[in-house]
């Protein structure tokens, strides 16, 4: 007798994954206790759930764009960091909403509109050296394009010090 101990069936009497609608859930019964069983009352109850689920999803989806777009700026910034003179840079884009004036630019200066996240300049240099020929003028549209000041906090930093800073911003310091 190879098996000669007894076998033993147990039988499991196993629990639907859904109860059926004869029978609550405990969510339900929260729901009866607090509301008794005025199905208008649930009906506002479930709604006012799913409008808050719907604010959620939004507010993921939200932060699931910035995210990404922080990842691609993560990205642009690694290789620009490992670029010779004449090699392209990757523009890095916008992650900081709104529209800051930078602390170089005189408050008597209207700036350009705000543009949304993610976006990038249309004057980013597209090699080292386009960068470290920039003028002024484009550094300080660059700086509210970003709505950085890139580190700099001289109102009269000179273009030199605003280009350094703007190097360091586009790469990894």
């Amino acid at each position: 007798m190879l098996n000669s101990a007894p076998h033993y069936v147990h039988h499991h009497a196993y629990a639907p994954l859904m109860p059926p609608p004869s029978r609550p859930t405990m969510a339900m019964v929260v729901v009866r206790m607090a509301h008794g069983n005025d199905p208008l009352a649930l009906d506002r109850r479930f709604a006012a759930l799913e409008a808050s689920l719907s604010r959620v999803e939004v507010q993921l989806s939200a932060a699931s764009a910035l995210q990404s777009v922080q990842t691609q700026a993560q990205i642009a910034r690694v290789h620009n960091t490992h670029c010779a003179m004449g090699d392209a840079l990757l523009p890095v884009p916008k992650t900081e909403a709104g529209h800051a004036r930078p602390v170089f630019v005189a408050s008597s200066v209207a700036g350009p509109l705000p543009r949304p996240v993610g976006s990038t300049p249309r004057q980013f240099p597209t090699t080292r050296t386009q960068l470290l020929d920039l003028s002024l003028r484009d550094l300080k549209k660059l700086a509210w394009f970003y709505s950085s000041s890139f580190g700099v906090h001289d109102p009269s930093a000179t273009r030199h010090e605003i280009m350094l800073g703007f190097l360091n911003f586009v790469q990894l310091s």
